[in-house]
């Protein structure tokens, strides 16, 4: 008698053996012959009991495989499965010791294989300041047989990220732990070729502000943005999630993903003053507008001049420039202005710097009322 494993090519055998009757080991490629003219009265029965350890990696591009699983076609003992499906496995019988099989029987079980991947949803502003961060993970199960896993959830984010609450939805729903990880599920089964999926949404508050408490106020952008690997904790938005698929605790898969936050600041300078011809004053400012976060971010910027009433604004004017963009222009708007002036939204990528030139024609008069206006405005005004 001959058994030979004909599994999914996938399926790597590692080790083999089989007791009862007879024991020995199996061999880990090709056919083991378990006996040999073996003796077997009237009314006997022999029984062989065959085991092999075995592992399977569906991983894209991974040896050994076309990393697709082929269930069985009839899973347990019936007719209908063939080689390479499964665990198949044949068992040969040669009762007349010619060489030749006389007796022939199979039976085919499959393996569960369950995967996880962890995406980076998006980042949304919110009116308040803070931010909504939402990731998804995908638990799948690849394999021919029901499985089980146990998953759980890490926000590593940059130490100027502050979780102010957190939740989750989808396969399972509950709150997020602001600090450390969440259990999301355990030893939850899942069927062959089924998939869950977990939301995990944070909100989110950040202050760069020197010597804010909470981090070093300065921001540690993702090493790569998105769902590939290169990010690392204290990176951003980074963000873990681990299964278990043995029931073990033992971590079996990882997978990770990174977002990035925009961080949006603004500071004003007095330029200079410059007397014209006329008598009148050519005065300057700059505006600095920065992102020293992570992410492209979106602000609105305008501009009051709120001078001394002594002061008349005759016209102005204003240039931009973009300086990572290389963009520049101006000057624009001449005229008295509307106050405040809306100066327009803007993107502003992480890294870069908006720079607005602000200049202002004003002129001033101090000249006293002389004493009869004044009296002839009162008497007026009686």
């Amino acid at each position: 008698m001959k058994d030979t494993p004909i599994f999914d090519n996938d399926v790597v055998i590692n080790s083999g053996s089989y007791s009862g009757q007879a024991s020995g080991s199996m061999n880990t490629a090709g056919s083991t012959t378990l006996a040999t003219n073996t003796s077997i009265g009237a009314g006997t029965t022999h029984t062989y009991n065959v085991t092999f350890n075995v592992s399977m990696d569906l991983t894209p591009g991974s040896a050994g495989g076309d990393n697709v699983y082929t269930p069985c076609g009839v899973v347990g003992n019936g007719p209908g499965s063939l080689p390479g499906q499964g665990l198949y496995n044949k068992a040969e019988v040669d009762r007349t010791g010619d060489g030749i099989t006389d007796i022939a029987d199979d039976a085919c079980g499959d393996l569960p294989y369950v995967t996880m991947v962890k995406n980076f949803v998006g980042v949304t502003t919110n009116a308040n300041g803070t931010y909504t961060v939402n990731y998804s993970i995908v638990v799948n199960n690849a394999g021919g047989a029901t499985g089980s896993y146990s998953l759980k959830d890490t926000p590593l984010f940059d130490n100027d990220v502050v979780i102010n609450s957190g939740s989750y939805s989808g396969q399972a729903s509950g709150s997020m732990n602001i600090m450390g990880s969440t259990t999301l599920a355990t030893n939850v089964s899942i069927g062959a070729g089924l998939t869950h999926t977990y939301n995990v949404s944070f909100n989110v508050s950040m202050d760069l502000t020197p010597g804010s408490p909470g981090g070093d106020n300065v921001y540690t952008a993702c090493g790569v943005i998105g769902n590939g690997p290169g990010s690392q904790p204290g990176q951003g938005l980074y963000n873990k999630a681990e299964v278990d698929r043995t029931g073990d605790g033992i971590t079996d898969i990882t997978d990770d993903a990174c977002g990035d936050l925009p961080y949006i600041i603004m500071r004003k300078d007095f330029g200079s003053t410059t007397q014209l011809a006329d008598g009148s004053f050519y005065v300057t400012y700059k505006i600095y507008v920065e992102n020293i976060g992570g992410a492209e971010g979106t602000y609105k910027l305008t501009d009051s001049p709120l001078f001394d009433d002594d002061v008349t604004i005759n016209g102005w004017d204003f240039t931009f420039v973009d300086v990572l963009g290389g963009f520049g222009n101006g000057p624009a708007f001449v005229g008295a202005p509307i106050i405040p002036i809306n100066l327009g939204t803007q993107n502003l990528t992480a890294g870069n710097t908006h720079i607005y030139t602000m200049g202002f024609n004003v002129s001033m008069d101090l000249t006293p009322v002389p004493l009869e206006a004044t009296m002839c405005t009162r008497h007026a005004e009686w």
